[in-house]
Parts: C-alpha cells; structure tokens; sequence
C-alpha cells in the first residue's frame, strides 16, 4: 500500500461547511502494507525481499522506488484489474483529522486467477533461486494471501521457518506456520471474548494446537504481549510504558520484523520477542509508518552486543520474502 501524510495547520473552520481548513505544508509518501514489515527489516540491516500483487499503476511504481531506497528487492505482480491501494493521512498540528482510502470494497474481485498462478510461480523461483532464513506472510485481507495455505507449504518443504500476522476471520489458511501473532481484537474473533486469564490461556493453547503452530504471539496493546512458544508455559510480556504512546500506526509491523530480524540473528523466540516488545515501545512514540533502527535499539539493549550482530555481511544468504 501507498502510505500518504498530508501535513498542516488549522486556525480556522471552513465557510463552506462545519469543517476545519487545513493549510498544507508538506506531503510525505511512505511504503505501507506488508511493505512495511519489508522496511523495518531493512532498517535493522537484513537484506530482504518482498513479493506481491499491485496494480499497473503509478503508485505501484512509486513505491517500489521507496522500497530501493531502503534497498528492498522487489517483485510485484502487476495485476491489470487491480488499483494499488492508498492510504491518504490528512494532518493538523501532528493529529490525525482524516483519512482516505483509494480501493475497491472487495480489492480480491480484481485477482484473476493467473495473478494467484503467478504469485506460486515466484514464490517457488525465488525459494529455489536463493537461499532465505525466514518467510514472512503480511495479512492485510486485500485477496494476496488467498492462496496462503499454498505459499507455507511451499516454504515448510524447503525447511524455512514461517511467521504470519493474520486477519479475518478465517485463520486455517496460516495452518502450519512456526509463527503466529494476532493481535487480541484478531484473536477474539476467532475464540471469543475470555472471562479470565485461565480461559484466555485455554483457548490459546487450543488455537495453537489446532493450527499446528509452534509460537502464538498475542499482541495486547497497552496490556502487552502474551507467548505462547513450543510446549512451555506461556510467558506474558509488559508493555513499554516508559513512552508516551503518539500512533500505533504499523507498531504490529514493527513486531513482526524484528521478531524475524532477532530470530535469524539466532536468538530464541521468547527473546526475540522481548526485544521485538521493546521495538514497539520505541515506533510507538513516533508519527506515522515508522521503523526502529539498530542505533536504537543499541540504546534500548546497552549491555547488549548480540543485537548488534543484526546487521550481515553483503556476501550472506538474503533472510526473509
């Protein structure tokens, strides 16, 4: 998606209607969507590909050149029936007044089915063209992922580790992955509203067995995180309140990918989270699509060199599509 901020100042209400009138200062364009996971990847050293379907469009073209810029590898899919999608932020004195979303009511009406044939061809190209560490599935519910159960058998036959951010409300198509994190809202509307801590763990655990997962995140917002990881007793994780909370706006994107980042960087899963819950804290307190840079990070983990072990050499594997 094509993340836009159109940023100004408000002093007055419009004559016209009982709307404020905002003085445009500056307009800033950022990669959304799923191409947000691939730049805070990036942002913490990994080199990373991304692979997708667009629209045929300028905007397509607009942000695959904001993924350069962070030196993402693209391969878009470009779908002739299809409008990438636009998200259009207006701003007044750093609060958000409005937003505008470019896209149809059911974006997966404009797939055919050869853009879904071409999305496994890729997929399977580029798995055996390179040698990657994870693979990451972004659920954004726009119809890409239609043929997720697919793609993660695809990667669990070449040995890759799988993690997934679901939505919706049909989660047996991420069966199978080593890593799913919804959030609690997501995670509610597959097992329901939990009473208390003992039916919460309950359902968890039978979610997680269901799906053959090995690790369910459960991302709680102010509240936390709680993981559940292999067959040990979940572990619930605090939030970072030593911030003030600005915009969530991809806070769930920055955990993803420094989950991945840290687990390919060879820490456990439960530290990979901590750090990951230490990540949220920090893009929390920023404006926007935001990402955490290893720097800081570094400020974050003082008495940690491992992290900083993130960033690889030009000569190692590519770590995650």
């Amino acid at each position: 998606m094509k993340d836009v901020y159109v940023s100004g100042f408000t002093d007055r209400v419009s004559p016209e209607a009982p709307v404020p009138i905002v003085r445009v200062a500056k307009t800033e364009y950022k990669a959304g969507g799923a191409a947000n996971v691939a730049v805070n990847i990036a942002t913490l050293g990994l080199p990373v590909t991304l692979l997708s379907i667009v629209g045929n469009d300028d905007s397509a073209s607009e942000i695959q050149q904001l993924l350069s810029c962070h030196k993402v590898d693209c391969f878009f899919i470009k779908s002739p029936n299809f409008e990438t999608i636009q998200k259009h932020r207006i701003i007044s004195q750093h609060q958000q007044i409005l937003r505008l979303d470019y896209e149809s009511h059911d974006p997966k009406l404009n797939f055919q089915p050869e853009d879904y044939s071409k999305l496994l061809e890729n997929f399977e190209k580029l798995i055996l063209s390179k040698t990657f560490s994870a693979v990451i599935f972004s659920d954004y519910k726009k119809g890409v992922l239609e043929c997720c159960n697919s793609l993660i058998m695809n990667a669990k036959k070449h040995n890759i580790p799988v993690f997934v951010d679901p939505k919706g409300d049909e989660f047996d198509i991420y069966q199978g992955a080593n890593f799913l994190k919804p959030n609690i809202k997501e995670f509610e509307n597959i097992v329901g509203v939990s009473t208390n801590k003992k039916e919460f763990n309950s359902k968890a655990n039978r979610l997680k067995k269901s799906l053959k997962i090995k690790n369910l995140l459960i991302t709680k917002g102010s509240c936390g995180m709680t993981l559940f990881h292999e067959e040990e007793m979940p572990v619930d994780i605090p939030a970072e309140n030593s911030r003030e909370v600005f915009d969530v706006t991809g806070a769930g994107d920055t955990v993803l990918a420094t989950v991945v980042a840290a687990y390919v960087s060879k820490f456990s899963i439960l530290d990979s989270v901590k750090i990951a819950n230490s990540s949220a804290g920090i893009v929390v307190g920023k404006f926007g699509t935001a990402n955490v840079g290893l720097s800081e990070l570094k400020t974050v983990f003082k008495n940690s060199q491992k992290i900083l072990s993130i960033r690889q050499k030009p000569d190692e594997p590519k770590e995650s599509i």
